[in-house]
C-alpha cells in the first residue's frame, strides 16, 4: 500500500492512504472555493463602489493593467527557459 504525509498540514508525520490524500483535496477543494466565493463577492461590491470614484476606478484600472503585463512577461520568460 501507497502512504503519503498529509498534505493539508505538513506537521504531521502520519501516513494517509491514497484514498485519504484525495478525500483531503476535495475537502480542501470545497473549502478553497467557498473562500473564493466571499473573494468574488467582495470585489464586486468593491466595483459597484468605485463607479461613484471614477478617478480611483481609473488608477486601479491602470495598476491591474501594468501587474498582468508583469505576469505575461514573467510567463514569457518562463517559456523561454
Amino acid at each position: 500500500m501507497f502512504y503519503y504525509y498529509n498534505l493539508l498540514d505538513d506537521r504531521s508525520s502520519t501516513p494517509v492512504s491514497r484514498a485519504g490524500v484525495r478525500e483531503q483535496f476535495e475537502i480542501a477543494r470545497e473549502q478553497n472555493a467557498e473562500e473564493l466565493a466571499d473573494v468574488l463577492l467582495m470585489a464586486r461590491q468593491v466595483e459597484y463602489l468605485l463607479e461613484g470614484e471614477p478617478e480611483l476606478k481609473a488608477k486601479i484600472d491602470k495598476l491591474m493593467g501594468a501587474k498582468i503585463e508583469r505576469q505575461l512577461k514573467r510567463m514569457e520568460e518562463e517559456k523561454a527557459k
